[in-house]
């Protein structure tokens, strides 16, 4: 396999702690963009090939310009909701549309852009998918942010290369190691095909990414071989991810509705006690 200059934004991410080395491991030269270089240095093996970029400021189109000059492949993995933000934004989409600003201007008219853009998505936001009723009502936000940013992805594919990867519930189980990890194959856009571990998913990106008939499309990666281990104690990602959306997203929802309800029943009640609330015409009082 050659190798190629790939740029991951958003290099904490729990997909990427396992795409990163592997990529590495093939050959190739990684750019992590990431909001705090000394916290992503902390956790994160020193490589040669590996080069750390702070970028937060996604109106800052010219820092992004640099970081990404000469990149063949841009993986893009963002959480709209955190702990750590503590309010609800629209970060896929908002990089996606600075990283195509960029990638668009160093293009030459009535030609495709050289560079390819993988989205880490949802199966819950999946082009054509049923949906999910408890997702859809706890990740509200991060799910709209995913189906707007893989809307507006594929919706440059007359000029970019783009592939989406909407896999099933992630589990964070090691499954396995290195060997493990490649025992993934990608299938386009259909049923949800189960759990999968952060490892396989990070392998089936690169899949995806590696292969021209994927371009343009949302694919699912699928386990091979080995099973991938599952249960309880490898949902702690997650559950997680549910209660920081139930904390920060779903509970202010609720609450701004409470107490819209409350005071417009203590309105109605006022206006109740004042006779003004409602007349009411008896039979004969004409």
């Amino acid at each position: 396999m050659a190798s190629h200059t790939i740029a991951v934004i958003n290099g904490t991410s729990r997909t990427f702690t396992h795409l990163i080395p592997q990529a590495l491991n093939q050959g190739h030269k990684v750019r992590a963009i990431v909001r705090s270089a000394s916290r992503f240095l902390a956790k994160t093996q020193k490589h040669d090939n590996l080069s750390v970029h702070e970028w937060s400021d996604f109106s800052d189109v010219a820092a992004l310009g640099r970081i990404l000059d000469g990149v063949d492949v841009i993986y893009v993995a963002l959480a709209s909701v955190s702990a750590e933000m503590r309010h609800p934004s629209f970060l896929n989409q908002d990089a996606l549309v600075a990283i195509c600003t960029v990638l668009y201007a160093g293009t030459a008219p009535s030609t495709r852009c050289s560079t390819k853009v993988v989205l880490l998505s949802s199966t819950a936001v999946r082009p054509g998918g049923p949906g999910n009723v408890i997702g859809e009502t706890l990740l509200f936000h991060q799910l709209n942010d995913l189906r707007r940013a893989q809307s507006y992805l594929l919706g440059q594919s007359r000029w970019l290369d783009v592939v989406v990867m909407v896999p099933g519930m992630l589990l964070d189980s090691e499954d396995g190691g290195a060997a493990t990890a490649r025992e993934v194959r990608i299938k386009e856009n259909s049923e949800d095909e189960g759990p999968i571990s952060y490892a396989r998913l990070a392998a089936g990106m690169q899949l995806a990414a590696a292969d021209k008939k994927w371009v343009g499309k949302a694919v699912v990666p699928v386990p091979t071989g080995t099973k991938v281990p599952s249960g309880l104690k490898y949902m702690g990602s997650a559950v997680e991810v549910m209660r920081v959306a139930a904390w920060y997203e779903f509970l202010p929802w609720l609450l701004k509705r409470l107490a819209l309800a409350l005071v417009a029943g203590l309105v109605g009640f006022a206006l109740g006690r004042n006779g003004l609330g409602s007349a009411v015409v008896r039979h004969g009082e004409l």
